[in-house]
């Protein structure tokens, strides 16, 4: 379970929020190689309470690669796979290797 996994990477802060509409996860800080694995434990953990919705909140993370991105993927495809409506807010950040960035 999420509460099992202990504290994050020290580069990686994620808090769990439940309420009546579902799980949110609020994420700060880096999602790399090293935090990655953590994260998608984090996002399984989550998953795994059989919320009525997930919401990732990436509004804090400042640095988030290809491993971090694999994360997001693995949780979007489960999540839609158990039928659990998935949200992944991004605001105004560029990551590191993908065309993730804001419109201009």
């Amino acid at each position: 379970m999420i509460d099992e996994l202990g504290p994050a990477p020290a580069a990686l802060l994620v808090s769990a929020v439940r309420d009546r509409r579902g799980m949110r996860l609020v994420v700060a800080g880096d999602v790399d190689v090293i935090s990655a694995w953590q994260f998608r434990e984090y996002l399984a953990g989550a998953l795994d309470t059989t919320p009525a919705s997930l919401t990732v909140d990436l509004g804090g993370v400042t640095f988030l690669d290809s491993t971090g991105l694999s994360a997001l993927v693995y949780a979007h495809q489960r999540a839609r796979h158990e039928g659990v409506p998935s949200w992944w807010p991004i605001r105004n950040r560029r990551y590191a290797g993908s065309s993730m960035s804001p419109a201009c």
